[in-house]
């Protein structure tokens, strides 16, 4: 069995904590939850509209791309 498999629990459980965590700062940020979810879909927009021009898909080049659009 791969390392997933054998600590699926685990990797989940802070996976969901991370989410949990991150949505409580966005949402303090936001304001509102309305708020949050359209600074959301924006972000996933921008997301797409940068990855559809990278060759170099690393982490620092998507960033680099996200501030230059």
């Amino acid at each position: 069995m791969s390392g997933l498999e054998d600590r699926f629990f685990d990797i989940w459980k802070r996976f969901l904590e991370f989410e949990i965590v991150r949505s409580k700062h966005c949402l303090q940020f936001a304001g509102t939850a309305n708020t949050y979810l359209v600074l959301q879909v924006i972000c996933w927009h921008q997301l797409l509209n940068v990855g559809e021009e990278l060759d170099d898909t690393s982490f620092d080049s998507t960033i680099e791309q996200w501030y230059l659009h």
